[in-house]
């Protein structure tokens, strides 16, 4: 191995030694200089400084999203409606949701909202899980449907403060 001189080395840019080693003597800056390649990098390297990482990192999948009440969620300042699928004969254990926005960041007005939304789920999941179970439905089927149901009851509610605040 041949030592080398800081700034010799064509992969680094080469620098003033003084400027470079200012509070050093002279022996610092006969050091050598080995490269390594990405590849030749031991993986015990790289594991402890992964785990490095992970111990500086602030852990976020253990924080839950803002909860605002039964149906609800808060992303941002926004509030959703949240509603698990209903189950049926094919498909016992539905982990499918209904996500739909509020358009609203009170929390108020979030609750109303979603009580009216929750109103006319109920009124059409009974209809929505007998035709799954005879099998005139697919589940993607019944979510877009229950997706548009409460889309227009949401529109309405909406038209209907416009048209109040109008007053």
């Amino acid at each position: 191995m041949v030592p080398r001189t800081a700034g010799s080395n064509p992969a680094t840019p080469a620098t003033n030694p003084k400027k470079f080693n200012e509070n050093n003597d002279a022996r610092s800056l006969q050091t050598p200089v080995v490269s390594q390649l990405r590849e030749a990098v031991t993986p015990a390297v790289t594991h402890d400084l992964a785990r490095y990482a992970r111990q500086r990192r602030p852990i976020r999948s253990s924080r839950r999203p803002h909860h605002a009440g039964p149906y609800l969620l808060r992303r941002g300042r926004i509030y959703y409606f949240r509603k698990r699928l209903p189950r049926c004969g094919s498909n016992p254990a539905s982990n499918q949701f209904l996500c739909l926005s509020l358009r609203t960041d009170l929390p108020l007005h979030a609750v109303k909202r979603a009580a009216r939304l929750l109103t006319v789920y109920e009124q059409k999941e009974q209809d929505i899980v007998d035709a799954l179970k005879d099998g005139l439905l697919k589940p993607e089927t019944a979510k877009a449907i229950l997706t548009e149901l409460l889309r227009a009851e949401l529109a309405r509610i909406l038209f209907s403060l416009q048209r109040f605040q109008r007053l």
